[in-house]
């Protein structure tokens, strides 16, 4: 399990109710995009095996275009050119 995972875990243990978004970077514009509203570790996880095809693909920085799950407070740092925050 990545560090990532257990970092939210711990979270989510310590804080059940907590929430975390699912965000994909994109790796062409180099930013981070929300594709969710805030929601539950749980279903969290479920959007992101979606879109992972179970895990398979676009979950690492390798694969250009991939996806996680922050912490809903999570400040993400974007480009000055790129001031806007964009959703799908």
């Amino acid at each position: 399990m990545e560090d990532r995972e257990l970092r939210n875990n711990k979270i989510s243990d310590e804080n059940p109710n907590m929430k975390f978004i699912v965000r994909l970077y994109d790796g062409f514009d180099y930013e981070w995009i929300d594709i969710t509203d805030p929601l539950f570790l749980e279903d969290a996880r479920k959007v992101w095996m979606e879109k992972t095809e179970n895990g398979i693909k676009h979950t690492k920085y390798e694969h250009i275009d991939y996806y996680d799950i922050f912490p809903e407070d999570t400040v993400m740092i974007y480009s000055v050119e790129r001031k806007s925050r964009r959703k799908l």
